[in-house]
Order: structure tokens, then sequence, then C-alpha cells
């Protein structure tokens, strides 16, 4: 699925991953290929990403994700 992680300054991530975890407003919750489309609020916590080239964590305040055909952008305040 496509990634990508946005703050107000710049792009964090814009690409491929096989799994993202986030850190949900009532707990940490997955995704993966095809999920059912979806937003979320996100609170402090690592969104950790999963891809073919391994493993990357991403430590976030706050922000929003929406997952929509195959596509997740996640929005957030401050990394």
């Amino acid at each position: 699925m496509k990634v990508q992680i946005i703050t107000p300054e710049k792009y964090l991530y814009d690409g491929e991953a096989t799994a993202v975890i986030f850190p949900g407003e009532e707990g940490y919750f997955s995704v993966h290929d095809h999920h059912a489309p979806m937003i979320a609020a996100l609170k402090y916590g690592e969104i950790r990403l999963e891809s073919k080239a391994g493993k990357q964590e991403f430590v976030i305040m706050s922000g929003v994700c929406e997952i929509n055909k195959n596509n997740v952008i996640i929005c957030v305040n401050e990394y």
C-alpha cells in the first residue's frame, strides 16, 4: 500500500509499506494491504512501518490518518 506521512513542513515518509501500526486514541491498531476505508485520530506514540526494505518508526505528538483504496495518508502536527 502507498503510505505518506505529512507534517506542515515536509514529508517524513512517502513510499510503500506492507503494514502500518498506529497510536490510536483508544490504543494501537494496525492496517495491512487492502484495509477497509477509515479515518482515525492519533495520539502521542510511534507510527511503525513495515516494508520489504525493513521497519521504520516515527514518534508523533498527535495527528489523523485516512485509509482509502490502499492509500494511507497520515497528517501529524509534531514529530
